[in-house]
């Protein structure tokens, strides 16, 4: 064809080269507080100011930003917008302050130089300039690494920067702020902008990936161990957080959930975590994490309706819910065991999401699954089912929906009659083979403390009656730091009876144990609270030494050892009957009759159980353990609250589900109010918080106060909750893509949808078909 001939025909079809794709935004893992440029994923340049993580302001569509942050004595406020492939900014502060932005391509993977000019820096790569700094007042000093601007009060500095293009930039900060604050989901009355600050928190955690393209949500910027490119996709975390997304961002919600299950196996298994190396590994491919996709996805698809991505991502859900049930049931009962191809039981304990769990203590690893029907997985695959049928029904799905209906009933009905303990009236996992152990004495032991992690240069010694440490980072004695040290405890152990004996280990970092100095136990490796087990049969008066050693590398430090004999368990010593939150977990399925499920609501709305203040703990108050508050072991954990909503939702009185609401959020609310933290778990006996201070899915708490007062029920209803005590006005909620705003009082509720009242409930819940 004639050159002439392809250019009409190009002409004539409206053919547009596309515009080069360019990302603008705080999306650095290590860069919060900064501005990074990405285009066509392929270039990229950063600015930095280097000031450590804050919640503050970020529209999804980056078209205002505001954090505000301390830098020596001075508080700096740092607002900027995106205006086309680029960016104006402005520092104001209330003392004189040099602030230095640094400058980095971010990302391994790209390339970009910095020269020095008069009011900035150029940048280039490839050898072709693209991109450019300009601050006004110029920069005191600026090179190929760094632009220092100097902001006294009342006379701030200001920059564009960005992608070089023909367009000038917009600098109308105001109004693109009273812009976003106009369209945003919002909060007021007695508990706050709640239902902000789970967009503050939400939006200041998307993260950029160079080496997958992707934008989504990361649990937190503490996990990628410096490199851009290494942040985790959990899998459960990962769910929620788009459950929490959506509410301002249905778009980073739905790209959180691909990024997710980007990391299925070809058998169906969504990993416990992707994308993240740890171990020398991209993806934990031995285990998953609770299945909670369904109703993530359900509850997406209920605020913001989108026909496309429900059909793209149901077949992975799907096949997610069938790997369960071929891989997750050892003894092929119908009930489902938590496991671990590499038949490890940390392994195991790892795939419930609860890493320290005192739920199945005591179960042992039967080829690869725990020796146990889980409560807690079963009711969840059940509750799988029953949003796996709702959204098969939205797609037209009619057999899958029937199935998976049927599914739903059978493991309900399996459930009830295996998992039903009369004798506590609740719901409890269950041994395959009955054992009993009995806790046998160890200790004393003569304890060396080294300054290093080798074991190598000794700094102490003392005696210890038993090993039982909580360090939580600090020194364990005068003459050892609170980092970099190691130990080794030194006694000698007597069997008071013939018969098997298990010796539990749960550390933070590695630790061995010898037995007779042979090592029975090993994880020498830096890690998170974690416990391993091994047994060995003795003969009665049987004396062998027993060894120790540790060592702490840096962060959390904890060593606790104990031994028990194992006995041949009765049958009424199946059920493991260590109460916590996953003993009500049936809630959420409808698996409980009315009488049943009142026993059970009995029990969680105990006060001298879980309903205290700072509900609802992950151990009940009277656990002989439960004053560690260690992990899931005592404190109060947004996941565990959100699911039980669901289960709430079915069986408690309006009052109860208020009330819920209130607890979560008074919880959450206190230490995001006065530091802005949204915190991985929280103290159940101080409300403080705990874990990582930012942690993404602790903003469930605040989805429980928003569900405890409006939420979509499942049989397609809008249920409004007047029975509760307090006085909110919530503000652009979106339900079926339109955006109703919410205002109650003691004893009173109205939704408004365009200033109209379209549903009142008064002391009680009303519903209105969507």
């Amino acid at each position: 064809m004639p050159l002439c001939s392809i250019i009409a025909a190009v002409l004539l079809s409206g053919y547009v080269k596309p515009a080069p794709r360019v990302r603008i935004g705080n999306f650095l893992l290590a860069a919060p507080v900064g501005i990074a440029f990405v285009r066509n994923d392929a270039e990229g340049f950063v600015i930095d100011t280097g000031a450590a993580y804050v919640a503050g302001t970020a529209a999804p569509d980056d078209s205002y930003h505001r954090q505000r942050f301390r830098l020596g004595n001075a508080k700096i406020d740092f607002e900027w917008m995106r205006s086309g492939d680029g960016a104006f900014g402005r520092f104001t502060s209330d003392a004189a302050i040099d602030i230095p932005l640094r400058l980095s391509s971010g990302w391994p993977d790209f390339t970009s130089n910095f020269t020095p000019v008069d009011e900035g820096v150029d940048g280039a790569t490839g050898g072709r300039t693209v991109w450019s700094l300009r601050t006004s007042p110029a920069p005191i000093r600026n090179s190929g690494t760094e632009v220092v601007l100097r902001v006294t009060p009342g006379a701030p500095a200001t920059f564009t920067a960005g992608f070089i293009g023909r367009s000038p930039l917009k600098t109308d900060l105001a109004s693109q702020a009273a812009r976003y604050a106009a369209t945003r989901p919002s909060a007021g009355g007695d508990w706050g902008d709640f239902v902000g600050a789970i967009a503050d928190n939400l939006n200041n955690s998307r993260t950029y990936s160079a080496d997958n393209g992707r934008l989504a949500y990361s649990v937190s910027r503490r996990w990628a161990g410096g490199n851009p490119n290494n942040g985790p996709y959990f899998c459960w975390d990962s769910f929620f957080n788009a459950a929490l997304g959506c509410l301002d961002d249905p778009v980073m919600a739905r790209d959180t959930v691909r990024a997710i299950l980007n990391w299925q196996t070809p058998e169906g298994l969504v990993p416990n975590f992707g994308h993240w190396t740890f171990a020398d590994k991209r993806s934990s491919d031995d285990r998953s994490q609770p299945p909670v996709g369904a109703l993530c996805v359900w509850k997406i698809q209920q605020r913001f309706p989108d026909m496309a991505f429900l059909r793209e991502v149901y077949p992975r859900l799907v096949r997610w819910h069938e790997w369960w049930r071929e891989a997750r049931d050892g003894n092929k009962n119908g009930l489902l065991e938590w496991g671990s191809s590499t038949g490890g039981w940390q392994e195991a304990q790892w795939e419930t999401g609860w890493d320290d769990n005192l739920h199945f203590a005591g179960t042992r690893m039967m080829g690869t699954s725990m020796n146990a029907d889980a409560v807690d997985l079963s009711s969840m695959w059940s509750m799988d089912a029953q949003y796996l049928a709702l959204l098969a029904t939205s797609l037209g799905r009619k057999s899958d929906a029937e199935q998976f209906r049927k599914e739903q009933l059978e493991m309900n009905a399996n459930i009830n009659a295996h998992l039903w303990n009369p004798r506590l009236g609740l719901y409890c996992s269950r041994l395959w083979h009955p054992e009993r152990p009995v806790p046998v004495s160890l200790g004393p032991f003569t304890a060396s403390f080294f300054s290093d992690e080798a074991l190598g240069k000794e700094a102490a010694r003392r005696t210890d009656r038993v090993v039982d440490f909580d360090w939580n980072g600090k020194p364990p004695m005068s003459g050892v730091d609170g980092s970099h040290w190691s130990a080794r405890w030194s006694g000698n152990f007597i069997a008071p009876k013939a018969g098997r004996y298990r010796f539990s280990v749960t550390s933070d970092d590695g630790v061995r144990l010898l037995l007779g100095w042979r090592k029975i136990l090993e994880d020498w490796t830096v890690h998170a609270p974690s416990q391993r087990e091994a047994e060995v049969s003795l003969k009665a008066g049987e004396a062998k030494p027993i060894v120790i050693e540790y060592y702490q590398h840096d962060g959390g430090s904890s060593l606790r050892l104990s031994a028990a004999r194992i006995e041949a368990g009765r049958p009424e010593d199946a059920f493991l009957t260590r109460v916590t939150p996953m003993n009500f977990y049936p809630l959420i399925a409808g698996v409980p009759n009315a009488e049943r499920g009142q026993q059970v609501m009995a029990k969680l709305t105990d006060p001298k159980r879980f309903w205290g203040k700072w509900a609802i703990p992950t151990l009940s108050y009277d656990d002989l353990n439960y004053h560690e508050q260690q992990y899931w072991r005592g404190d109060v954990w947004g996941p565990v609250n959100y699911l039980l909503m669901q289960g709430i939702q079915r069986y408690a009185s309006p009052a109860q589900r208020a009330e819920l609401g209130r607890r979560s959020v008074s919880l959450f609310m206190g230490p995001w109010t006065r530091s802005g933290i949204c915190s991985e778990n929280y103290l159940s006996t101080t409300g403080e918080p705990g874990g990582d201070p930012h942690y993404t899915w602790g903003a469930l708490l605040d989805l429980v106060g928003i569900e405890s007062i409006v939420d979509v029920t499942p049989d397609g209803y809008i249920a409004l909750n007047g029975a509760g005590s307090i006085t909110v006005h919530l503000k652009r909620i979106p339900i079926q893509g339109k955006r109703y705003d919410i205002n109650t009082r003691p004893g009173y509720a109205e939704l408004r949808l365009g200033g109209r009242i379209v549903l009142i409930a008064r002391h009680d819940v009303a519903r209105m078909k969507l």
